[in-house]
């Protein structure tokens, strides 16, 4: 039975024509003019890419099926370009009841309440994207993509609506720490331009945009889901999850996705976790992953992420163990593990500066040496530099009679510079260490945003003209 919702860089000599090897910057006969896409040179801009690929490929429509599982959770991260930033620092909603904070999440979509959402997630989950959420925000307001008063996390009227949304029962209880409920049906529209990007962007920002193609920065494609249709095309009533933390109920975004990718594939939520257990250090952490996820020792890899941020990988972790669990031994093995550690915010950053792994008895090498990679290229070790890399750029943007400056080339060299230190973060808990995949991601766009400064905005703009 139904039960009823009502929400609401100086110019080089013209190259001859063809496409241009991006290391050494010669061209390469028999080749086309390359597609030189300028909106690569920049972190966060449509299209970038840390390669230098003079083809970058449109991107594939996005599907109503992607949306499935959290199907109102996903509101929190559908801001279409806006990043969504929880600036006050509310207490939790405390619920009694499953079906009450789903009804509750429904109701805060409805009247396009990002603050109510965050509050109802499970709090590991709202504590990750408002982190990452809120260091965002202040790298793009000190590099002037964001007005000072920009309040992302404030949705216009309309921006997102939800039209007759029920659930089907009280919901299924799958433990007595997680529930589990289905659309019945009902329709759910996010239409970004509902919203005024001019409120948020500064005017510089926008005529980047602009110059590179991109028109208004938000993103303006009306996305409507009818959970009716989604239930027919999936052959499941896509489910919102709800988990019990600390006695008091919470939807929860990772779990809702995991319990519908668990009915896709036919499957059931074990009855057992997999325990936390960290190592020593933030070093031995990444070397015992790598080496488990290279052994192919699923168990292991769950066992070194963190309790609390992952806890829907150790309660499904039985799951992913049999179905990715080999048959046979691998025939791979980690030899060589050289790293560099570093503070970020919130644990240590573990960046490879020399892995040598052998594959079916044969050995391959990735080491860092300068400004330099040396990898292997056909049996045969080949060094990589910034600096080829900077005159590659230099030569395919002189074919598209684009000029790059000097302060064009310290972005570019800057941002180089951050591929090359790349790394994982790990966080430690209770004395042990463990990776944090999502730190990791927000590091890893964070650490891009960090090399730019305000006046290369301005660069970037004569780069898109």
């Amino acid at each position: 039975m139904s039960t009823p919702f009502d929400p609401q860089q100086p110019q080089q000599p013209q190259q001859p024509s063809g496409q241009v090897d991006p290391l050494t910057g010669e061209p390469i006969p028999g080749t086309g003019q390359p597609e030189f896409q300028q909106s690569q040179f920049y972190p966060g801009a449509p299209g970038f890419t840390a390669q230098p690929d003079p083809v970058i490929p449109e991107p594939r429509k996005r599907r109503t099926g992607l949306f499935i599982g959290a199907v109102v959770a996903t509101v929190a991260v559908l801001g279409g370009g806006v990043t969504l930033v929880a600036l006050n620092n509310s207490e939790p909603v405390k619920v009694a009841q499953p079906a009450d904070v789903a009804r509750d999440l429904v109701a805060a979509v409805a009247k396009n309440d990002l603050v109510g959402i965050l509050d109802r997630l499970h709090p590991g989950e709202a504590k990750l994207f408002r982190d990452a959420m809120e260091k965002q925000a202040a790298e793009y307001k000190r590099l002037g993509v964001y007005k000072p008063e920009a309040d992302p996390v404030k949705l216009p009227e309309n921006f997102v609506k939800a039209e007759g949304v029920e659930f089907d029962g009280p919901g299924q209880q799958i433990n007595d720490r997680l529930t589990v409920h289905s659309f019945a049906k009902g329709r759910i529209t996010v239409n970004p331009e509902a919203g005024n990007t001019s409120s948020v962007y500064t005017e510089k920002f926008q005529k980047l945009m602009d110059s590179l193609g991109g028109g208004n920065a938000a993103v303006t494609e009306t996305t409507t889901i009818d959970l009716e249709r989604v239930a027919r095309e999936i052959g499941h009533k896509p489910t919102l999850a709800t988990v019990k933390v600390g006695g008091t109920w919470y939807a929860s975004f990772f779990y809702s996705i995991a319990d519908n990718g668990l009915k896709a594939a036919k499957k059931s939520w074990p009855q057992q976790s997999i325990p936390a257990r960290g190592a020593d250090s933030p070093e031995q952490a990444v070397r015992e992953l790598i080496t488990a996820a290279v052994d192919l020792n699923v168990t292991r890899v769950i066992e070194l992420l963190p309790a609390e941020e992952m806890a829907v990988l150790h309660d499904m972790g039985q799951v992913l163990v049999t179905e990715l669990s080999a048959d046979e031994p691998p025939s791979a093995r980690l030899l060589e593990l050289e790293t560099k550690t570093t503070d970020v915010p919130g644990g240590k950053k573990i960046s490879p500066t020399k892995v040598v792994v052998q594959v079916e008895g044969q050995k391959y090498t990735v080491e860092r040496q300068g400004d330099c990679v040396l990898i292997p290229v056909q049996n045969q070790q080949r060094k990589v530099c910034v600096d080829q890399l900077l005159a590659g750029m230099e030569a395919a943007a002189a074919q598209r009679g684009i000029e790059l400056s000097e302060a064009a080339f310290s972005v570019l060299d800057r941002l180089a510079m951050a591929v090359l230190n790349i790394g994982v973060v790990t966080v430690e808990q209770g004395g042990k260490h463990f990776l944090s995949p999502a730190t990791t991601v927000s590091e890893l766009g964070l650490s891009f945003l960090r090399e730019l400064q305000p006046a290369d905005i301005d660069e970037l703009i004569k780069l898109g003209r």
